[in-house]
């Protein structure tokens, strides 16, 4: 892109050396500028300066910088695609640690749920001992408590 502008100002820098006389005209009061002779009046030949030739040292230099614009330009470019891919993998291994912190909390879940469930069986089935049975129901509660506050529903 940068080498495309250099290309393009060498190119009306070429087309400005080429400069051409301006006339002048006054008819009818108002006065026009132009490219060629008046038609209708008198015409004044404005001399206008040629653009200054670029040496061969200038156009070499404006190529360097058109060289040197176009690797910053690519530089830039590389830049960001590295950013943009280094992004992607961070929010990809994001997900991944996500998706393993939402799979132990579920196995977690469901080993409270277990105990919680073999400690109210265990509750139910100490009929004949009540001492047993009272100390299977604090398990049970406990364990139902642990449950209710590691995973909420």
């Amino acid at each position: 892109m940068a080498a495309f502008i250099v290309l393009l100002a060498l190119l009306l820098a070429n087309e400005m050396a080429r400069a051409e006389d301006i006339y002048k005209c006054v008819a009818g009061g108002k006065i026009s500028y132009g490219q060629l002779p008046c038609q209708d009046g008198p015409s004044v030949v404005l001399k206008t300066a040629p653009a200054p030739v670029i040496g061969a040292a200038d156009q070499a230099r404006l190529a360097r910088q058109g060289k040197e614009a176009a690797r910053i330009d690519a530089d830039r470019r590389k830049q960001a695609e590295k950013e943009q891919r280094q992004a992607q993998l961070e929010a990809r291994r994001s997900d991944e640690r996500r998706a393993r912190a939402a799979a132990a909390s579920a196995k977690k879940c469901a080993a409270l749920k277990l105990r919680s469930k073999w400690a109210s069986e265990d509750a139910r089935a100490r009929l004949d001992k009540p001492a047993a049975q009272a100390a299977a129901r604090v398990k049970a509660s406990r364990a139902a408590e642990q449950l209710a506050l590691e995973c909420p529903v």
